[in-house]
């Protein structure tokens, strides 16, 4: 943009205020594009959250659901035969392993899924650090660039008025 602002000659501080100027508006185009991916990111999590919310309540009630149905039937096994009561204490014990078994899977399941979340994250926040550290660096340039070309017009503004001082008759 500066190099454009620049190919007819010197620029102007109206070259320099309109670079000034695109540079302010590519800043906020970048602060709006990140307010837009952190608003993103919390309806996702909000999001999630209901859905582990939703999850904990079914299971809750599913688990209620068993334990009124395993009453039931312990209370018609107890009624009907004594000697299925050990095959019955077998059973019992097989559904809390098995149910035991579910929640652990359930609980890992969970427990990646806060790992992938969290290395999503650091992959957003490297991400981030570099596009920064890249818009830092390009306006060190254009800060260096800037200088040298004041620097260069400084000197030929000197070497012009020493030729003009040379050039008038004496008095």
């Amino acid at each position: 943009m500066f190099a454009e602002a620049v190919q007819g000659g010197l620029p102007t501080r109206a070259d320099l205020q309109g670079l000034e100027g695109s540079v302010k508006a590519e800043f906020v185009a970048v602060r709006a594009e990140i307010a837009a991916f952190q608003a993103e990111t919390k309806t996702e999590f909000a999001a999630v959250r209901a859905e582990l919310a939703a999850f904990r309540v079914e299971t809750k009630n599913e688990s209620a659901a068993t334990r009124a149905e395993m009453k039931t039937e312990f209370a018609a096994v107890r009624s009907e035969l004594a000697a299925f009561k050990v095959e019955t204490r077998n059973e019992f014990a097989a559904v809390r392993s098995e149910m035991k078994t579910e929640f652990a899977a359930v609980r890992s399941e969970i427990a990646a899924f806060k790992v992938e979340t969290r290395n999503e994250f650091a992959s957003v926040r490297s991400e981030m650090k570099t596009e920064f550290a890249s818009v830092r660096s390009e306006m060190k340039l254009l800060e260096q660039r800037m200088t040298i070309k004041l620097g260069a017009m400084l000197v030929a503004l000197g070497g012009i008025l020493i030729a003009a001082i040379r050039t008038m008759p004496a008095r």
